[in-house]
């Protein structure tokens, strides 16, 4: 298994990208370093990606929380 620093270094490879939100992408105060740049990359790449979460809650509050990180 190969140990990579940055999605930047195998989005080439793939089309999908499935990401958890917490955990992952924030800490559920504020977004990790480089997370909301590297979503911007992906979406700015022709990639799609499915933001997925086991949270409790709906997506409209998931996505709310997301924009207030300062993801779009």
């Amino acid at each position: 298994m190969k140990i990579i620093s940055s999605v930047k270094e195998i989005y080439s490879k793939y089309n999908y990208f499935i990401i958890d939100l917490w955990g992952v992408l924030h800490d559920g105060h504020k977004p990790y370093e480089h997370a909301v740049e590297t979503l911007r990359f992906l979406k700015n790449s022709g990639k799609k990606i499915a933001l997925l979460s086991n949270a409790p809650r709906r997506a409209i509050k998931a996505q709310t929380v997301l924009e207030n990180l300062g993801f779009d």
